[in-house]
């Protein structure tokens, strides 16, 4: 709020739209706290709802039947892009409610948000283990790639590139550890052990292998 209220003080223009056609009123309706939307009506914008928009932001929010009845008001209701976004950004933040009524309302499971990763690939990125569990349980496919053109990757290489690369990620090993178990027993070789062994063989002759390219179970 401390930068909106900045930039509405400098003359911002509070009736741009963005790609979608939203103002940043309707942008702000799908935050989990309304603090941004009262900030916007004080400062004399239109109150007026982009329906999507209230939708989703009605589902993170809890409010159920709020959500029911835009969507009775408004059948057919789209889903842009910017909304269904909401499924991975909430699994990032490894906020399982959130998740769980997205997903009931029927948000696709495998979304894309930025860079292109899915629910999973930016759970499993930020160590959420019990988020990863959840999108396995609903469904979700560990091999889908995600990621820049140049370097696309599984969920578990996402998890594998958080887990060295991203702030706080040491605080946060007990929940790698079990966002990649938890990849690891859908994407492990079929007839291999469903946990990793302790030891591999391989050609160079070192412990603690890579699974998946020469290494065979010791």
């Amino acid at each position: 709020p401390a930068v909106a209220e900045l930039l509405i003080e400098h003359g911002a223009a509070l009736d741009a739209r963005d790609r979608d056609g939203l103002t940043p009123y309707s942008r702000a309706a799908r935050f989990r706290d309304e603090t941004m939307m009262r900030l916007l009506e004080a400062a004399g914008v239109s109150t007026e709802l982009d329906p999507s928009a209230e939708w989703v932001g009605a589902i993170v929010r809890g409010d159920l039947e709020r959500a029911e009845r835009v969507r009775a008001e408004h059948p057919g209701l789209p889903l842009r892009d910017a909304d269904a976004e909401e499924l991975p950004r909430w699994a990032s933040a490894g906020d399982d409610g959130v998740v769980t009524r997205l997903l009931d309302a029927g948000v696709p499971i495998h979304a894309r948000g930025v860079d292109e990763g899915t629910a999973l690939h930016y759970a499993g990125m930020w160590g959420r283990a019990s988020t990863v569990e959840l999108l396995l349980a609903r469904g979700a496919e560990v091999d889908l790639m995600g990621g820049p053109r140049e370097h696309p990757g599984t969920a578990l290489a996402w998890t594998a590139w958080g887990s060295r690369a991203l702030p706080g990620a040491p605080a946060r090993l007990e929940g790698y550890l079990g966002a990649a178990e938890a990849l690891l027993a859908r994407e492990w070789p079929r007839g291999w052990p469903r946990r990793p062994p302790t030891r591999w063989r391989c050609c160079s002759r070192r412990p603690r292998h890579a699974p998946g390219s020469c290494a065979t179970p010791a």
